[in-house]
């Protein structure tokens, strides 16, 4: 499977936005710092830690982007949390990529929500 290599991060107190935000088009820089196409700025700055998350290269049932830390629901209401593991991409216990089995089952996931924007998604 082809799939563009694309990144997001999670962007909390930044010096010069005072609000949180998600932010797409984030490439890794020489210095080893991100930075943000979107935003014109390096998003490392005085944060030492910034969650960076990839796309998976699949989209949900909309036609939204798939990616790492991004919360799924299917077509029973059960949650799936993405995430990178055993060298493949994960949504609760399901492979996302092998043998495309994933891939056809997409248009019946919807995303919900990220870690980071919606966090009481995942507590019971």
């Amino acid at each position: 499977m082809n799939r563009e290599i694309k990144f997001r991060a999670w962007c909390s107190s930044y010096v010069e936005e005072p609000k949180s935000r998600m932010v797409y088009g984030v490439m890794i820089g020489e210095n080893g710092g991100y930075l943000s196409v979107e935003g014109g700025w390096d998003i490392q700055g005085e944060k030492k830690e910034v969650p960076v998350m990839q796309f998976t290269g699949l989209t949900d049932k909309n036609g939204k982007e798939i990616y790492e830390g991004d919360i799924l629901k299917d077509e029973r209401g059960i949650m799936l949390l993405v995430r990178w593991g055993e060298g493949e991409w994960l949504a609760g216990k399901l492979a996302l990529n092998s043998n495309n089995f994933f891939e056809g089952k997409c248009k019946y996931l919807n995303i919900i929500g990220n870690i980071y924007e919606n966090p009481e998604l995942l507590t019971p």
